[in-house]
């Protein structure tokens, strides 16, 4: 795939344009993603494969900062495979059985690969912002572990970079393209390819509402963390799909929804974030201690790891109230309001 197409600023995201090549020089800077405008009427095939050739897009554009370590690179790529992910795995019906099952499988690939660099990103940065705070007898032994983290994320990133430049890496992206570009009759060989977006994704977005409210109505004080991380993962996928297609409900304000969903969403990834942090300063302690570590530098460890499981309890306390204002009257109304014939 490795050839020498210019790629405008501006990229042609119509449905029969040609996507620009992979390259390894930084030509692209990134932008913050927006989804392309969409017809409620075009096909559902149509519009899925134009939402897929933008976030391809903004995939290559990540990729260019991959080699520079930039942490909002991983991050920002990460995001669009999920977008993708979310998208192909609700409306299922709008590829052919074929294309789907490819699809699926290079964006599970492609997540896997981009985890856990942006894992250890995302613990160096939090270990960093702690270290104002530190006493001055506590330094030492604070960058021990740090200098742990950092040899780990370190290695992290070899490993993503080794991945991105792999021959499955390169298939992956040429699946990717060719699917997004494939003709419009192949809307005929895909259950719902042919149905009008606005029908289609409304539907998608409702059952996903009705899961989330279900689930999260599930949650009591004393629900297990699989639990909530359910709620954080249906908040996830919903918060996608609105957001990817809010093109095709013009009269339907989403706004407070996405809104709701947002502090819903940074409320139980906090709690996420925070069980991630203890899981991995016990995981790193135990390796420090191993290999001899002094025993300041597991007291640390320890502290910290009492800080994250406060953090998440505190995030959890504030579970209920953010879930019942998105459980409102009146974003069930404007979820409800996607199918009805004066949304599209």
């Amino acid at each position: 795939m490795g050839g020498a197409r210019a790629r405008s600023r501006t990229p042609d995201t119509s449905p029969s344009a040609p996507l620009p090549q992979r390259r390894s020089a930084r030509a692209t800077a990134r932008r913050r993603y927006t989804p392309p405008a969409l017809d409620p009427a075009a096909p559902t095939g149509a519009a899925v494969r134009l939402l897929l050739r933008s976030l391809l897009e903004t995939v290559r554009s990540c990729e260019q900062d991959l080699p520079e370590n930039d942490p909002e690179a991983v991050h920002d790529l990460r995001v669009a495979v999920r977008r993708a992910r979310c998208m192909v795995g609700q409306l299922r019906g709008a590829l052919a059985g074929d294309e789907l099952e490819r699809l699926r499988e290079d964006l599970r690939w492609l997540g896997a690969l981009t985890g856990p660099s942006r894992d250890r990103d995302v613990l160096h940065a939090w270990l960093e912002t702690l270290r104002p705070a530190l006493a001055p007898d506590e330094g030492p032994a604070f960058d021990a572990l740090v200098a742990r983290v950092s040899l780990e994320r370190d290695q992290a990133r070899r490993d993503l970079l080794e991945g991105w430049g792999s021959a499955r890496l390169e298939r992956s992206l040429d699946e990717w393209e060719r699917i997004a570009v494939a003709p419009e009759r192949r809307n005929l060989a895909s259950p719902d390819g042919d149905r009008p977006i606005g029908e289609m994704a409304a539907k998608a977005i409702d059952r996903a509402w009705r899961r989330l409210v279900r689930h999260g109505r599930a949650v009591s004080d004393g629900a297990p963390a699989e639990a909530l991380h359910r709620v954080r993962i249906d908040g996830k996928k919903i918060r996608y799909l609105l957001e990817l297609f809010r093109s095709a409900y013009p009269s339907v304000d989403l706004g407070p929804t996405i809104t709701a969903l947002k502090a819903l969403q940074d409320c139980l990834g906090e709690l996420n974030d925070a069980a991630n942090r203890e899981q991995a300063l016990r995981r790193l302690a135990h390796a420090l201690a191993d290999d001899g570590a002094a025993a300041d530098t597991l007291l640390v460890a320890g502290r910290l790891m009492e800080r994250a499981r406060g953090t998440g309890a505190a995030a959890r306390a504030r579970f209920p109230e953010r879930f019942a204002v998105l459980a409102a009257k009146d974003n069930r109304r404007r979820i409800r309001g996607l199918s009805s014939k004066s949304a599209v």
